[in-house]
């Protein structure tokens, strides 16, 4: 299985919370791709996107992502559907995609940081190991699996 440009998955969540009247913020963004890269790991054994993942301040982030959508600030990220294009994204991973996206879209993004934040988590690892900014890999995020987190 090739992996996914991270900004394609959020480009498809920014859509289907604009067809589900669902505002998403770039902070909530960022905590759900954690959450879409952890599952995919969990179930695959490997991320459902190639792109860096690190430990800032506020939990994991995708810098690409971030950046992409960091004109938004704090503001709901919106799709305008004239000039971006859905991409193409597999049937089983738009499955874990949406199953995620449905647990976690209703959630505060503060009580997302918190998830992210859980003790001894991939997150929290590398922070107390190495401070912000470094990146946490599949292999952190497979630890933190195997710890029952």
């Amino acid at each position: 299985m090739e992996k996914y440009n991270a900004i394609n998955i959020a480009k498809y969540i920014v859509k289907k919370c604009d067809d589900f009247n669902k505002n998403i913020t770039n902070l909530q963004m960022q905590k759900i791709l954690f959450f879409i890269q952890k599952e995919n790991i969990k179930k695959m054994g490997t991320g459902l996107f190639y792109n860096r993942m690190e430990a800032w301040k506020y939990g994991p982030v995708v810098p690409d992502v971030y950046y992409e959508y960091s004109g938004f600030g704090a503001l709901p990220i919106e799709f305008y559907d004239f000039f971006e294009e859905v991409p193409n994204i597999e049937i089983n991973d738009k499955a874990l995609i949406d199953n995620v996206l449905n647990v976690k879209i209703d959630k505060s993004p503060w009580n997302l940081v918190d998830e992210t934040h859980v003790k001894n988590g991939a997150w929290d690892y590398v922070t107390t190991n190495y401070g912000y900014n470094f990146p946490i890999s599949e292999s952190d995020i497979q630890n933190e699996i195997d710890k029952g987190l």
